[in-house]
Parts: C-alpha cells; structure tokens; sequence
C-alpha cells in the first residue's frame, strides 16, 4: 500500500469523505442511526473548530482519517491541548505500518504548534483502536470507567515528551543527542497491569495525575513522568541519570495560570438558589434536588458548540447588579441576567460590530433526571416524552449536526419544559429572536443577539417510598455454603433460592419458577468487557457529572457482601457492603447497601442484567401512570443507546411481573440503560459525608396468578 496524506480541504473533500464514513459505518451517527451527510460534516467541522484532518488516501481512494479540534463532544480542550476525533482508518489498512505512520504524522503536527496533551474518546468494545490508542501512549488519566454514553476518555502526553525531546537535542550548548523518539518505543515502567486504561497512571503525593512512560531507542532507557493536566515533564532520567532540571531549564515552562475565584453572593428563589462560577457560567441548585438543576456556560462567540458538557477556561469579568450580574469576556461578548420572582430573564450580545451570521450560541443544559421532557415552537408539531437521553432527546457527541434536519425547530418563540413530578420540580425555557434551537439544548442566534427567559417551577413532590420488607411470618429463608465458594439463601419448602457469588447474585427461583436466571458472561456487554454477575455492587462516580452522567461499572472489590445488613452497626467506615434477605417464600427480596463517610459523594449502585429476552419495561412517571419503554424503537432515532431514570420500575418474566422501588436511601433513583444488547439497570443511592449511608430496595415477584 502507498499511502499518501494530504490536509482536507472543504467543501471540495466533503462528499468523498462521508462516502468513506457510509462505506465503512464509521462515526457516532451511524450507531446512532443518523445519516451523515455533505452539509452535516461540513457543519460539524466549523462548529467543532477544526484545527486539522488529515486525509490519507491509496490510490486516490480514502483509507483513513484523522482530526484535531479545540472541542469534542461539547467538551472544550485545556491549556495545551488539543482533542483528537474523527481517527478512522479502513479495515485494510489496519494492524501495519500505516497506522503508525498515522500517529507519528499526528503527533508531528502537535509538537510543531506546541501541543502538549490530546485527548480523545473510544467505545471500549472497540477493541482494535483501543489497542492502537494504548500502544500510543494514550491513558485514561482521570476515569478508568465509561461515560454514561459508553465512551472512555483518553489522554496522551506524549506530544509533550516528544516535543521536549526535540527542543533539547536542537539545544547546542547541550551537548546531548537523543536517538529518535516515537510512539513505538513506549514501554511501561509498571508493565501492563488489567485492561492496561491505567497502565503507568499515578496520582502524586500533592494531589496531581502523572502518566511514566518508559521508552528505548536504540538502546537508551530513558524514563519519563509527565503531569497529566498540563504535559510538563516532572522527572526524566537518560540511562539512570537524572535530567529532570536540564529539560525544565530548556523547556521554560510558564506557571499555570492561578485558579479563578469569585466570590459574589447569590440569589434566592424560593428554595431554588442562583449564583455565577468563576467562568461566567450560570449555575441554579435546589435544596432538596440531587446535582445542578441548570448549568448554562457563557455563551460562544465564535460560530462553534457551546461545550456545555466541559465549558472552556475563560478570561470574565463578572459586576454585581442590584438584580443580576453582567458578565463580559474577553472578546467582548456579554450576558446579562435579571434575576425576577418568576425566574431569570437573560439577554446574550456579540461584541459591538460584530456581523457574522450564526456566531451566538447557548446550551442550557438541565439536570432533571426523572419526568418528561418537551420542546415547542411556532408552526411546528410540539414533541413530548419521557425523558431518555439518547432517544428523547437525541444525543450524537461530536456529530450534533447530523440530527440538524429531523431534530431542530425555529428559535422564535420555541420552548422547552421540564417537568419531574416526583420530585415537584420543573423548568421552563422560552426563546426570543431568529435562529435555530436543537431538539437536544443547543440554540443558535442568527443576530448578534439572543434572548430567553428560565422559569424555575415547584410543587409539592409525589415521592413516597415503599414500607420495609416485613418479617417472615412462618420459617424464613436460611443461608448455607455452596460449591465454588457460593452462599445460598433457601426457603424451608425449597421452592426459592438466591444465588450468590463472591461478584454478585448469580440466579433467583421464587414458587419453583427461575425469575432471573444466571447472566455471567465473559463476553462484552455494549462497553463492558463482561458480566460479573446477574446482580452485582459497585462505587460510582457522581451521576450527576455534566460532563460524564452515569459511569458504567464493572465488578467492584471494594464492596462484599454480608449476610446481615449491618446498618445497626457501621464497623470500618472504610468497607462498603450489601447484604439481601427475603421473605418466607422469596417471591420479595430486600437488598441493603452500607458505605461509610470514606466513599461521601459517590453513588452506591446495584447493578442488574435482566434476562435478554427482556423487551419492554414500565416507569412509573410520577403522576401515578405505567408508561411503557422499548428496549428498541423502530420508529424513531437514534436506535442505539438511551437511558432513563426512575423511582419505581417493574416489568414482566415468564415467572412474573417484577416490581422495583426503594424502601430508603439518599436520592434514590432506577437508572434504565438500553444498549442494543439489551437493559441493564442500577439502583442508585448516594453516599453521604455525615455517617454511614444506608439504602434499601424492595424487589418483589407477583406471580401469574396472584394478578388482578
């Protein structure tokens, strides 16, 4: 093969390369089941920030590509980095040396403009690039979990290490003349330990990430720790001597820039509170709500996403007003918010002259995870439903544009409502002024102006949770040991039996029926590797991260079980644990979680697999009413991933209709995945910093027969 690469050039290259996508079934939207079309990449390149794409072509046909932005997935890049996406090489062209000389053209680029981190986003279950981004160097620095959309994030910083090592052996004072250094030479120091995401991956005494590479060209052993949140080399050694000050003294790293505080009051809405953060960006919590209620990050001035799931570093400076704040940044784009009874009026201005069409974007981005979900406008058939991100509303990272055609409305006039009855809270956005408002948040002046109001909404919340598992009137189940290191908890008749292992429940049988039979599998699930179990416990990071949503979590070792719940008795506050017990015939379970104040402000989950043949569930949608949720839709897109959450959940088995609801527990929620290979839930409660935090979950079986 005789590759050449060659930069893209718009729109010229447009129609060639998305034939490529189509061809291969590259790309998010694919997935999703968006079409991608001409005008669609060309509108995702411009509002992404391309920085540069390399085309890489074999005879006059594309092979691969490869693309860096200053945003990915409505995620702004750090000072010093650059967000690498769109790297999709053709089945052929996999596995050899093109590949590498992919990368070594990648980073070429990015040591000449000085880049020193790249980060970028893979679906785990894509197990040929993952293994290419590895051997490149690239690590998961800060999660080695899915994001809630099933990507995991990766960064290099090796294109501060290269570039490093460039600038000293062209130092000729130095002396020193280092052999040639790429991404082929890259070893770890460690070895690779588990999947490898982490491999070389330590978190410093002072709190910071580093990243050790080992590497040996032609026989030099030099070692490098590199800072992962800003690629300057903190220790280097050549052959066991320590360069570490000579790379510093070449290099002349600048201090990173001072954290940026700010420190004015808020203001109080009822029980809603409103405030701004350092970065301009508008923030409303509520008392008794888990996470923000609303994030609205400054607004961008530049024609591209407003990255609301990561905002940008910006230079603001924010004045008090007797009933608001009047933000500007440095390019002299403004937001003025007027807090009112009713809620918030907020007014966006370009910089004064400023002419160009579409450069006004927002994204208010709302953290009500439970209810329904609309968007209105003018001329336009209202869309309502419960909320499933990823179906309703539709969600393409970093190929928002694909779903321009089917998923937008006028902006004059349109609204969005939000509305969780469980919880008695809902939002109200109503927008002013021509342009365009995505489906999914995202609204585009076609001004220099752009104008909506928020209106922060309560009632009284309809949560109740249910009454504890009551005690068995006649001989409760028993426990006894098993083959394989298995407990078993048995009826006295026989007739039911839970299953467990050292990684979770295995199987549950209630009445002589198998309700969840064992799900174990060592083959993947959507983006994770395998099954530990049918049911199994694991520490979570916040649900409530804007940037990454619920992780997905494989087996967790840092939880066990126990056969008594132990909420009596706290015991090491730094073990985390689950017991279950059940009634006399085990048609209900009672499942219990303990975590002590050492794991405070993650979230305590039980994950659930379902049996596959599982197509349908209901969600209780906090007016009382069932609605019913497909595992697929074939009438509407995306048809890939979506997820909901809920308070009370069931659906039917051959044994039964199962029922799912929390019995106790800090913001219990039902979180409801539905990737193409079936659901998968978690039940999901929040540890506390206040003592041991203790949630309870009823499942109960209702057989055939018992039913109304």
């Amino acid at each position: 093969m005789v590759a050449v690469f060659r930069e893209l050039v718009l729109p010229d290259d447009a129609e060639a390369v998305i034939q490529f996508y189509d061809r291969h079934g590259f790309g998010f939207a694919h997935a999703a089941g968006f079409p991608l079309t001409a005008a669609a990449f060309q509108e995702m390149m411009r509002e992404n920030g391309l920085l540069h794409y390399d085309l890489i072509e074999d005879g006059g046909q594309i092979v691969g590509v490869n693309g860096f932005f200053p945003i990915d997935a409505a995620m702004a890049a750090r000072p010093y980095e650059i967000r690498n996406n769109h790297f999709l090489m053709a089945a052929t062209a996999r596995g050899g040396m093109l590949t590498g000389r992919a990368f070594e053209q990648a980073f070429a680029w990015l040591v000449d403009h000085g880049v020193r981190l790249t980060s970028l986003r893979v679906r785990p279950q894509n197990k040929v690039a993952l293994s290419a981004y590895l051997r490149a160097g690239f690590r998961a620095v800060e999660h080695s979990r899915p994001a809630g959309d099933g990507f995991l994030d990766l960064t290099s910083v090796l294109p501060g290490v290269l570039g490093a090592a460039q600038a000293v052996t062209a130092d000729p004072e130095l002396g020193i003349e280092l052999p040639n250094i790429n991404w082929v030479h890259l070893k770890s120091d460690k070895g690779v330990r588990g999947s490898g995401f982490d491999d070389g991956v330590e978190r410093l005494p002072d709190g910071r990430v580093a990243v050790s590479y080992q590497v040996a060209p032609r026989g030099m052993v030099s070692q490098f720790t590199v800072d992962a949140a800003n690629g300057r080399i903190r220790r280097i050694s050549l052959d066991g001597v320590d360069y570490t000050d000579l790379f510093e003294k070449v290099m002349n790293y600048q201090p990173d820039p001072p954290p940026v505080s700010i420190d004015l009051p808020g203001f109080e809405l009822g029980s809603y509170t409103v405030y701004i953060d350092s970065d301009g960006g508008l923030i409303v919590d509520h008392v008794d709500h888990l996470g923000p209620v609303l994030v609205d990050c400054f607004p961008d001035h530049l024609g591209l996403l407003a990255a609301y799931r990561l905002p940008p570093r910006r230079l603001v400076e924010t004045r008090e007003r007797p009933d608001g704040w009047a933000t500007r940044d440095a390019s002299g784009t403004v937001r003025l918010v007027k807090v009112t009874e009713q809620g918030l009026e907020i007014c966006c201005r370009l910089p004064v002259g400023t002419t160009a069409p579409g450069r006004l974007a927002v994204r208010p981005w709302v953290g009500l995870r439970t209810g329904a979900y609309s968007v209105a406008a003018p001329g336009e058939a209202t869309r309502t439903g419960y909320l499933q991100t990823g179906l309703w509303p539709p969600l393409l990272p970093g190929y928002e544009a694909c779903g321009d055609a089917d998923w937008s409305v006028p902006l004059d006039g349109a609204q969005q409502a939000w509305t969780d009855p469980d919880g008695g809270l809902g939002v109200r956005i109503d927008w002013r002024g021509a342009g365009r408002l995505r489906c999914e948040g995202q609204a585009r002046a076609a001004g220099p102006v752009l104008r909506y109001r928020v209106r922060l909404l309560q009632r009284r919340p309809r949560l109740e949770l249910t009454a504890a598992l009551p005690q068995p009137g006649r001989p409760g189940p028993a426990w006894s040991g098993g083959g394989r290191g298995q407990r078993r908890l048995a009826s006295a008749d026989g007739a039911g039996q839970v299953v467990l292992s050292s990684a979770g429940l295995l199987s549950w049988t209630a009445l002589d029926q198998v309700v969840w039979p064992d799900a174990t599998s060592k083959k993947p699930f959507h983006c994770l590797s395998h099954l530990p179990a049918t049911l199994w416990p694991s520490l979570d990071s916040d649900r409530t991260d804007v940037a990454r949503g619920p992780e997905w979590a494989e087996a967790d070792h840092r939880v066990v079980f126990t056969t008594t719940d132990g909420s009596d008795d706290p015991g090491d506050p730094t073990q985390a644990r689950w017991s279950l017990r059940g009634n006399a015939d085990l048609t209900e379970l009672e499942l219990t979680t303990v975590a002590g104040p050492e794991w405070a402000g993650l979230d305590f989950s039980l994950n659930l697999r379902p049996p596959p043949e599982l197509e349908r569930v209901e969600l209780l949608d906090g007016r009382g009413s069932w609605i019913t949720l497909e595992a697929t839709d074939a009438t509407a897109r995306p048809t890939g991933l979506w997820w909901s959450f809920t308070r009370w959940l069931r659906f039917d088995l051959p044994a039964g209709r199962v029922t799912i609801a929390p019995v106790a527990g800090e913001h219990p929620e039902i979180l409801v995945r539905a990737p193409a290979a079936g659901f998968l839930f978690a039940l999901q409660s929040r540890v506390r910093d206040d003592g041991p935090s203790v949630s309870r979950w009823r499942v109960t079986l209702t057989p055939w027969a018992d039913q109304d």
